[in-house]
């Protein structure tokens, strides 16, 4: 565990009870150094960890994604900690796949992941996925393979490069623009995925307002 000694997995989760004990207790095979953000559930999502000896925030009301990522950024800057580890919450990430991106830290400030993209996902989210690379690939110039994957890795000292102004679904692709804009070294990693729950995650609204943002932040940022 002494790679993880500085290092925080921070897992935003939003009613999750059916999942969330067993994502923490897979993380926990690797590192202690956990914070969970309960944003505003109603099914006892933060009641599941409270014997698990780790840190939980929470927001009184769902403030979307983004905000959780950003409550959770926070607290672990506060505790010190130099890497951040950001995965989703719903079990569809593999844990053990954390050494793959502390290890990749060592020679990059950003790790993402990469899933392989099939109609095995629902086909908003391959649809999506499609059109944010071509967008991104188009109007800043970089081809990433999976820019809205939530399993992704970066050093701290980034962070006032990456910080987001996103509440919601459109944070891991900010995160990206931010990161080309601001020629931050990154590097992408396959990264297996299940899903569980079809219809949870980025809805129709959600893929829409992610596609506007993109513009936005190509006249803006």
């Amino acid at each position: 565990m002494n790679r993880f000694i500085h290092t925080a997995v921070i897992i935003p989760a939003y009613n999750e009870v059916k999942h969330i004990k067993k994502v923490v207790r897979k993380v926990k095979k690797h590192t202690n150094n956990i914070i969970v953000i309960d944003d505003g559930s109603t099914d006892g999502t933060a009641n599941e960890l409270e014997s698990e000896n780790i840190i939980v925030l929470k927001h009184l009301v769902n403030l979307g994604k983004g905000a959780a990522l950003t409550t959770g950024i926070e607290y672990a800057k506060k505790l010190g900690f130099k890497k951040i580890i950001l995965m989703d919450s719903d079990s569809q990430h593999n844990a053990d796949e954390i050494v793959k991106f502390v290890n990749n830290l060592e020679k990059h400030d950003l790790v993402l992941g990469f899933r392989k993209l099939n109609f095995k996902m629902t086909d908003l989210r391959f649809i999506g996925n499609r059109v944010d690379t071509l967008l991104i690939e188009l109007l800043f110039g970089k081809k990433i393979t999976d820019p809205i994957c939530g399993f992704r890795a970066f050093n701290m000292k980034i962070y006032p490069q990456i910080k987001w102004e996103s509440t919601g679904y459109g944070v891991e692709t900010e995160i990206v623009i931010r990161a080309i804009l601001n020629n931050i070294k990154l590097m992408e990693i396959p990264v297996s995925s299940i899903y569980l729950d079809k219809y949870k995650g980025v809805s129709i609204i959600d893929a829409y307002k992610i596609f506007f943002d993109v513009l936005k932040w190509r006249i803006s940022l």
